[in-house]
């Protein structure tokens, strides 16, 4: 057992080169030290640290008079890992322990409890100084939080959506929903692209904790929040702040609703956290990760056990048996992201081998999920139309639709609950050029209905006013006629509705 007295000297000599690093300077020593024998290099002892960034911060106050070690001697980010009983033996034996704290390794409290009296003295790199006050990273990132969705400035943004099946639409009709927040179903947006944040706080209006449909996600590879804060003095109404510990690269988010309201989201970074990057800890800690790692002959790695990227060359990725995936330049290669839609990761892959293992190809990072980044802007989040997709009437009509639009007409409100649209008609539209239609679908045994119900509007207002088309009876209820039947474009297997429906139908944007 070493003596408190030794480590005292070890702590002392850390401190004093410390205080001789900040007073050395530029001016160079013009004596000739040739004929000089350096003396050997005296190690005092040796540092146990937490991370590779604890680890340089040692290194440049203590250079070579400590050995420095790495906890994790593999590259498992520090939120995920867990000692084994061989690093905690090497904890015992070292004289020092450096660690971020700021519960960024929430491992090193049970760790440090297990060793009892044995364990080596312990310092959080991030405490303040004995008397100064500790910086409250939670409150400043709420005070940010709220500011921001209060005062914005806040940006729209159409979530993107999986490819789902149309089984589940007749239960969009129950008028019984207590919870306006509840399952809608793959609606996604891609978050944290690019940014190298440990702390991202995912702030939504959506009460989810109450979602019995969860459960259906258990064992999806969904993060868990560290830390839920419901409503925040300071911030508008509802609001839940979600935090999670997000590594560097892409992550979808999904937002679940059956009636698919607009929702404001901001997402930022947790102020005095570090970004975790993935360095190779093995029998030399003197390489240079300097942050010009591209000059090195660097690129992304993607580690195919654990789906993460990390730093790497070339030749030590395909030695580990992982995919290489160069300079982020995948377009050579025909590889872009796709998403496993079981586990909820994204993975380089090429489209047809992405496609064939049934999940959802995302492209050179050009897929149509928005894209949000850890910044200052409050995002305000809708639902795409629940009908997007090209569709064909009984009559052969096509209609192409999205959030934006119904084929040439410009869509400017819709409701998912309600299931209705208003839009602009074109200037080229046959019988009312650039006044205002209203659109109403339904869906009734699992097969969609819809009805033109308004389409010569003076104004946007009228028809937003407009009475919808009444679709308990599709035989009649769209102003006096048949709802018409809509099949996905590509499907053949329409009956024959149509030998009872007059040809005068109010849609004129099949014509």
């Amino acid at each position: 057992m070493k003596s408190v007295a030794y480590r005292s000297i070890l702590l002392s000599v850390l401190m004093i080169t410390s205080s001789l690093a900040g007073c050395l300077g530029d001016t160079e020593d013009s004596t000739d030290d040739t004929n000089l024998i350096e003396d050997p290099i005296t190690v005092f002892g040796s540092v146990m640290v937490s991370t590779y960034h604890v680890g340089e911060l040692v290194k440049a106050v203590a250079g070579e008079h400590v050995e420095i070690d790495y906890m994790s001697q593999d590259n498992i980010p520090v939120h995920d890992y867990d000692p084994s009983a061989a690093d905690l033996i090497r904890l015992q034996e070292t004289d020092v322990f450096f660690y971020h704290g700021l519960n960024l390794e929430p491992w090193v409290d049970s760790a440090l409890e297990s060793l009892g009296s044995d364990a080596p003295l312990s310092f959080m790199t991030h405490k303040m100084a004995s008397g100064e006050t500790t910086l409250d990273y939670q409150s400043l990132l709420v005070a940010d939080l709220c500011e921001l969705l209060n005062q914005g400035p806040f940006e729209a943004t159409t979530l993107g959506s999986m490819p789902e099946d149309h089984d589940d639409h007749d239960d969009d009709h129950d008028d019984d929903h207590d919870d306006d927040h509840d399952d809608e179903g793959g609606m996604q947006t891609a978050a944290g692209h690019g940014d190298h944040s440990d702390d991202d706080d995912h702030d939504d209006h959506d009460d989810h904790d109450d979602h019995d449909d969860h459960d259906d996600h258990e064992g999806h590879g969904h993060a868990m929040a560290e830390k839920v804060i419901q409503n925040p003095e300071a911030c508008p109404a509802d609001t839940t702040i979600q935090v999670f510990h997000m590594e560097e690269g892409e992550h979808v988010l999904e937002f679940e609703s059956e009636h698919g309201e607009e929702f404001n989201m901001a997402v930022l970074k947790m102020p005095g956290g570090h970004a975790h990057h993935h360095h190779d800890h093995g029998d030399d800690h003197d390489d240079d990760h300097s942050d010009d790692e591209d000059d090195h002959g660097e690129g992304m790695c993607h580690n195919t056990d654990t789906h993460d990227n990390y730093e790497s060359t070339e030749e030590d990725c395909e030695a580990a048996g992982h995919a290489w995936m160069g300079d982020d330049d995948h377009g050579d290669h025909g590889e872009g992201l796709c998403h496993n839609t079981d586990t909820h990761d994204n993975y380089e892959s090429t489209e047809e081998d992405c496609e064939a293992a049934g999940h959802m190809w995302m492209g050179h990072e050009d897929h149509d999920l928005p894209e949000i980044h850890a910044d200052r802007v409050a995002h305000t989040l809708s639902f795409p139309i629940h009908i997007a997709g090209d569709w064909v009437d009984e009559w052969g009509g096509e209609h192409s639709i999205d959030s934006d639009s119904w084929n040439d007409n410009t869509i400017t409100h819709y409701d998912n609950h309600e299931m209705w649209a208003v839009a602009q008609n074109s200037e080229d539209d046959q019988y009312y050029p650039g006044l205002w239609s209203k659109y109403d679908w339904t869906w009734e045994l699992e097969e969609l209905y819809y009805c033109q119900s308004t389409f010569g509007a003076d104004t946007e207002a009228d028809a937003l006013a407009a009475e919808s088309a009444n679709a308990s009876d599709l035989a009649a209820g769209c102003g006096g006629f048949p709802w018409s039947l809509m099949e996905e474009a590509g499907h053949d297997d329409h009956d024959d509705h149509g030998d009872d429906h007059s040809d005068d139908e109010g849609d004129h944007d099949d014509d």
